[in-house]
């Protein structure tokens, strides 16, 4: 509750600790739990302190237990933080990656839900089988497992509640973000089709400038061809004026 984190995998069992502390499924228990406390350990208002202490060791097992703090701090498989403002800023794959270990939770908590019914079942009928048979103290003890694991139910289908509530949310949240992605594409479809259309003015206006200097050309070689007409104009009333001329000098 103060590091506003939820747990995900099985809390250990500290009947296995205390009942068989030396077998493997004990050390295994205890392996969780000195992880969850690393994982308060270096999370906590004292963590300075702690992460110095890790530091003073031996480069081995400072990998070993950095590991194993990425392990507790960072898995979603492990525990999810509740800080959901810190989620929306993940990338997709984290998000999915966080979705998929939710979902994986709530599958693995109906299987314990159905195996714990199970359970209860089974033994309030042997209850019920053996109970004129049975004393008050073994009676009493016979009532604490289904009491427990009612317990443990209850706890169960709260978590269960919690989560679907929680799964809820961000399916809000991706709905919303599914419709600004489809804005945003619609966006972008039409600067795309504007580039297009842009492009083709383009393409246009340069047809018009090749033509315009084409024609440019064109009014360049009229004037050059008008003035050689004017040259040869005047060529041709020279001529006409020299040829009177010699006429007149023949008839004489």
């Amino acid at each position: 509750e103060d590091l506003q984190q939820l747990i995900l995998v099985p809390l250990p069992n500290v009947a296995i600790l205390g009942q068989d502390p030396l077998t493997e499924a004990a050390v295994e228990e205890l392996r969780g739990l000195l992880l969850l406390l690393l994982g308060c350990a270096v999370q906590c208002e004292n963590k300075e302190t702690f992460i110095q202490q890790i530091q003073s060791l031996d480069i081995e097992t400072q990998a070993a237990i950095a590991i194993c703090i990425q392990q507790v701090t960072q898995d979603p498989r492990v525990v999810l933080p509740l800080q959901w403002e810190e989620l929306v800023e993940a990338e997709g794959a984290d998000l999915q990656l966080v979705f998929s270990s939710m979902v994986k939770q709530i599958q693995s908590m109906l299987a314990q839900r159905d195996t714990h019914l199970e359970r209860i079942a089974e033994l309030c009928q042997e209850r019920e089988v053996h109970g004129d048979s049975t004393t008050a103290p073994l009676g009493v003890r016979n009532d604490d497992p289904p009491q427990s694991l009612a317990l443990q139910l209850a706890d169960s289908k709260a978590k269960l509640r919690r989560l679907k509530q929680q799964l809820e949310d961000k399916g809000d949240q991706i709905l919303d973000y599914k419709q600004e992605i489809q804005t945003m594409e619609d966006q972008l479809k039409k600067l795309q089709k504007e580039n297009r259309s842009l492009q083709s003015e383009v393409r246009g206006m340069r047809t018009l400038r090749d033509e315009l200097d084409c024609a440019r050309e064109r009014a360049a070689r009229t004037e050059q061809l008008q003035a050689e007409l004017q040259s040869c104009k005047n060529r041709l009333r020279s001529l006409e004026l020299t040829r009177t001329q010699l006429k007149c000098l023949t008839q004489n």
